[in-house]
């Protein structure tokens, strides 16, 4: 399959094309999430260098591999983002130990 990289499909393209996803708007609301998650996560990649975040953090994750800083922010802003969906109840990572339980009733 060829890629026109000059016409790509983003996530918000691809939901707004998929008439069955349009009907879940829980979905369509993480899937939105999700995207500014990766956006926030790829302009943070960009400037990693001028902000010091190559390199590793000196802890080691649930698996007991070496953290990155990038790791750790990328971590940080999938849970917020998802958090903030108001979508989610619980979330695992690798970079964390324990389950990560949202508070929706309180939202």
């Amino acid at each position: 399959m060829q890629v026109d990289h000059s016409n790509p499909i983003t996530l918000s393209r691809y939901v707004l094309a998929d008439k069955s996803i349009q009907k879940n708007n829980d979905l369509c609301i993480l899937f939105n999430s999700i995207e500014l998650a990766c956006k926030v996560i790829s302009s943070a990649v960009r400037r990693a260098g001028l902000t010091g975040l190559y390199g590793l953090d000196g802890s080691q994750n649930s698996t007991g591999d070496d953290v990155k800083k990038l790791d750790i922010l990328a971590n940080d802003i999938f849970i917020n983002s998802l958090k903030n969906s108001t979508k989610i109840e619980v979330m695992v990572s690798e970079e964390n130990e324990e389950p990560i339980w949202v508070n929706t009733a309180s939202d």
